[in-house]
């Protein structure tokens, strides 16, 4: 998997990508959390925030379950549209990098 933590929450969803090597074996993988009363997971690595809590989800090799990673959510309160907006985490600007002077952006 990319990652080994994230947030999720209450009725929010991640997603989880399972990478399997080498690249010719096969990719099927088997998902699943360690309480499903905070955080579910599908077959296709999609998790989903229940109830407020931790959980481990885990992901096993169909092929060989002895092959395994674990990722741990922590499941938050429920977040309103309105205040992931009025939070941002991030911001970035795509195009040209400098300005000549005497010149205008835009």
């Amino acid at each position: 998997m990319t990652a080994k933590k994230a947030e999720v929450a209450i009725d929010w969803t991640i997603t989880l990508t399972a990478t399997v090597e080498p690249e010719t074996a096969s990719q099927k993988v088997i998902f699943s959390s360690s309480d499903e009363s905070i955080a579910t997971v599908s077959d296709k690595g999609i998790v989903s925030g229940v109830a407020v809590g931790k959980v481990t989800i885990t992901v096993k090799v169909e092929a060989n379950q002895e092959l395994t990673d674990s990722y741990f959510v922590t499941v938050i309160e429920k977040v309103t549209p309105e205040e992931e907006i009025l939070n941002p985490e991030l911001v970035s600007i795509d195009g040209e990098t400098s300005v000549t002077e005497g010149r205008k952006i835009g």
